[in-house]
């Protein structure tokens, strides 16, 4: 995948995330654009933030226990995390869920 594809790409994702977490209207979690990536921040101040890194074409969730990098398949459409192959609705919603004491699904929103 060339740059600006990355770019265009991980774009939309971001924006997907922020419209998944409007329409799920989830209590306890605000969405706030940052460079590069989207920052949420949570009713207790803590925060977790999804980057996207042009050079390594991935987008990275940082402010969990350790970073998570995602990459891009783009037979499948999708981005999976390096270490464990999970997609990002599944990783992101198992964060949120964690964060929110409740279950969090983005399966067909993203």
């Amino acid at each position: 995948m060339d740059t600006q594809e990355f770019i265009i790409t991980a774009h939309e994702t971001l924006e997907g995330v922020e419209r998944a977490i409007e329409q799920l209207a989830l209590d306890g979690v605000e969405t706030y654009p940052i460079e590069a990536g989207l920052r949420l921040i949570f009713d207790d101040g803590a925060e977790i933030s999804l980057v996207s890194d042009t050079q390594d074409q991935q987008i990275e969730l940082r402010g969990t226990q350790e970073p998570v990098a995602f990459y891009y398949d783009s037979t499948e459409e999708q981005w999976y995390a390096r270490d464990s192959e999970r997609p990002l609705p599944e990783v992101l919603g198992t964060t949120l869920g964690h964060r929110l004491a409740r279950p969090v699904q983005f399966d067909d929103l993203i």
